[in-house]
C-alpha cells in the first residue's frame, strides 16, 4: 500500500500530538520523557494528510567521538508495519551521519521488530552484556548513561564511515 509519507521536523504546534502519540504508543512513563525531552533534542515528524502518524527523537553527544542518539521513536499501531518508522530512521540518520562518527539506539530484548529494523539497516546489535565483553564496563555504562536506556537490554549501534563501530564505541573509555 502506497501512503505519501512526509518527514519534516516538529512545529511548534505540534508538541501536543508528539506527546499524545508517545502516550498511546509507549505508554505514561515514557511520554513524560518524551515531554522533557521535546526541547533538547530534534524531533521529526511523519505525516499522512496533514495528520501526524509518527515520530523520531534524537540528539548528539560529544566526547572521545561524535555519538547520535535515536532517543525515541513511535508511530500509531494502525500506520505501524508499513515502513514509517524505517523512512523516520533513514531521515534521523541522514540527518546525524554528517555530524557524528556512531549512531546508537536502544531497546528491550523482546522488541524484536525494531532490532529487526535496525539490523536491515546494517546497526550492530548487542545485549549490554555482550558490549561489555567485546569493550569494557567503562564504555558500556558509559553508553548506557549517554542513552538513558536504564530500562532496555538491547544497543544498536551503527558506524557512519567504514570503521568498525566496537572499535569506534572502545574509544568512549
Amino acid at each position: 500500500m502506497y501512503l505519501p509519507v512526509s518527514i519534516k521536523p516538529i512545529g511548534s504546534c505540534e508538541r501536543n500530538d508528539v506527546i499524545r502519540i508517545a502516550e498511546s504508543t509507549l505508554g505514561p512513563f515514557h511520554s513524560y520523557f518524551v515531554m522533557k525531552s521535546l526541547s533538547n533534542s530534534r524531533t521529526l515528524v511523519a505525516k499522512v494528510d496533514n495528520k501526524i502518524i509518527g515520530f523520531i527523537m534524537y540528539y548528539t553527544v560529544k566526547l572521545n567521538i561524535r555519538l547520535g542518539v535515536l532517543y525515541y521513536m513511535a508511530v500509531i499501531s494502525s500506520y505501524q508495519g508499513i515502513g514509517i518508522g524505517g523512512k523516520l530512521l533513514d531521515e534521523a540518520e541522514n540527518n546525524l551521519s554528517r555530524r557524528v562518527n556512531v549512531i546508537t539506539a536502544s531497546t528491550k530484548l523482546e522488541n524484536e521488530k525494531v532490532q529487526k529494523m535496525f539490523k536491515k539497516r546494517g546497526y550492530t546489535v548487542l545485549t549490554w552484556s555482550e558490549l561489555k565483553d567485546l569493550t569494557s564496563w567503562i564504555v558500556t555504562d558509559k553508553l548506557l548513561r549517554i542513552l538513558h536506556a536504564y530500562d532496555d537490554d538491547i544497543v544498536m549501534m551503527k558506524c557512519t564511515s567504514n570503521k568498525n563501530v566496537i572499535d569506534m564505541i572502545r574509544q568512549l573509555s
